[in-house]
């Protein structure tokens, strides 16, 4: 799959786990993304880098305004 969050380098990222229509977790080069729908449709993103390229602030900054605009 291609993962394209505005602000960030576009990536491909592989589907490692799917409980739908719950739990989403995808692997990139430089980490991993699970998605994680919770009580009362609360969605909560987690985000765990382990490429020591990326810049926290700015990937956490890219990351909160691309779920502003993608799940309203």
């Amino acid at each position: 799959m291609r993962l394209d969050v505005p602000g960030l380098p576009e990536t491909a990222g592989v589907i490692d786990f799917l409980s739908a229509p719950h739990v989403v977790g995808v692997h990139t080069p430089n980490g991993i993304l699970m998605l994680i729908k919770g009580y009362l449709n609360v969605l909560v993103v987690e985000y765990h880098g382990f490429s020591g390229d990326e810049d926290e602030k700015e990937t956490e900054a890219a990351y909160q305004s691309w779920l502003g605009t993608a799940f309203v």
